[in-house]
């Protein structure tokens, strides 16, 4: 009778415990990534090519390498073949900058024995050399061509080696003009008084000069 009540009881069963699954092993580690190591000659012997221009009449490219250890000038056919040698440096790298726009002739740059002191140069359809902004003191570098491909500017820190001021060259006989000058952080326009009101409107929009006052910032941020 005892055990008829009890199984009328209203309590709750007995809980039964299932046995919980076992957790996964986790998985093997990843071995250990192998990374090749290379000396520092096969780093330096690495084939570099560095920027490209197309020349005017869309025959050849110009680029900057190093297939000989120092960084030259060479030309390679658009169709390809072999490249040509423009530049023959044994000590200093030498720079693309780009090919003028109506002509062979080209500019690049160049510093002199690592002295980061760059300088523009032209070099002309029959090989020779000029350096347009000659000195020792002083850094260069290219800052575009006018909109009509007349001329075109170049940012020196000759004036004063805290700030870079621009100058625009003709293309034809490379005589140049102070453009726009800085002092004391601020940029004005400088023009010598041979250079008209006129022709220089023709020369130089409004967008290049933009264009010419923000390279002048960056090239005196980097320079200080």
């Amino acid at each position: 009778m005892a055990a008829l009540l009890a199984g009328c009881s209203d309590s709750p069963p007995e809980a039964i415990e299932v046995p919980k699954a076992a957790a996964p092993a986790p998985p093997p580690p990843a071995p250990a990534r192998q990374i090749k190591q290379y000396d520092i000659e096969t780093l330096l012997s690495n084939l570099r090519l560095i920027g490209a221009d197309i020349s005017p009449d869309g025959s050849k490219v110009l680029y900057s390498s190093n297939q000989t250890g120092v960084i030259n000038l060479y030309e390679v056919p658009v169709g390809g073949g072999e490249p040509v040698a423009l530049t023959q440096s044994t000590t200093d790298s030498i720079y693309a900058i780009g090919y003028f726009p109506k002509d062979g002739r080209l500019l690049y740059t160049a510093d002199q024995g690592g002295n980061e002191l760059n300088h523009v140069y032209v070099r002309e359809a029959d090989g020779t050399v000029k350096d347009l902004t000659p000195g020792d003191k002083h850094k260069a570098q290219f800052g575009g061509w006018a909109d009509d491909d007349q001329s075109f500017f170049v940012m020196t820190n000759e004036r004063d080696e805290r700030y870079f001021d621009a100058y625009e060259y003709a293309v034809d006989g490379y005589a140049r003009t102070l453009m726009l000058q800085r002092t004391r952080g601020a940029i004005s326009p400088a023009r010598s008084a041979a250079t008209s009101a006129t022709s220089r409107s023709a020369r130089s929009t409004p967008r290049a000069i933009r264009t010419l006052c923000c390279s002048i910032v960056r090239a005196t941020k980097r320079r200080t």
